[in-house]
């Protein structure tokens, strides 16, 4: 408290000098600017962090398959294998999540239907989180949207090529990528991002 009390007394004090000294009224405009530049500039350097952007945003084998074959597709992970909302954004990659401010309802209550196929009424105002149950109304929901790569952390893996099955049956989804516990899936009846279709149903 003691620098913001030292500028407000600054401050105080310049306004009652500009009274009794009229030669510095002009000048007090700029005097002002200068005093708010320093503490802006001292607040910045004490609570902003200033770093490297590759400590924000490190590069990984995970991405760096993502950014070389994902092309216009999208990707989504699964349980503890989520990125971040909006950090696929400076990767330059294609995501089925995000935080806005303000985002299309419709888009919101479909993406939260894939949980499990319900139409769910209440949803986040603000972030669209993509399903992880695995269930068909997810895989419907997956091809749809045009979400090609699939991420695992599977931390019970068994070799360096393991295949969950379990999750990820064969008939659907393919492992294109593994580093030990991390695993990238390809979804194998994925829709382009854009098509014509010769019919459509309203539901």
């Amino acid at each position: 408290l003691i620098l913001p009390a030292g500028i407000y007394f600054l401050a105080l004090f310049l306004l009652v000098l500009t009274l009794k000294l009229k030669k510095i009224k002009d000048k007090l405009p700029y005097l002002f600017v200068l005093l708010a530049a320093f503490d802006l500039f001292y607040v910045a350097n004490k609570v902003i962090p200033f770093t490297y952007k590759e400590l924000v945003f490190p590069s990984h084998p995970l991405i760096e398959f993502l950014q070389k074959n994902s092309e216009y597709y999208r990707f989504a992970g699964s349980e503890a294998s989520n990125i971040e909302s909006n950090f696929a954004t400076y990767y330059r990659l294609f995501s089925t999540e995000g935080y806005d401010t303000l985002y299309p309802r419709y888009y919101g209550e479909l993406v939260w239907a894939g949980d499990n196929g319900v139409y769910k009424e209440d949803i986040s105002r603000t972030t669209v989180v993509f399903p992880t149950t695995r269930s068909d109304a997810q895989h419907r929901l997956e091809n749809l949207l045009g979400v090609k790569y699939i991420l695992e952390k599977d931390d019970n893996y068994k070799s360096e090529w393991d295949s969950n099955y379990n999750l990820f049956p064969s008939e659907r989804y393919q492992l294109v990528w593994q580093r030990k516990n991390w695993k990238i899936y390809e979804n194998l009846k994925v829709l382009p991002r854009a098509f014509l279709a010769g019919s459509f149903l309203v539901i």
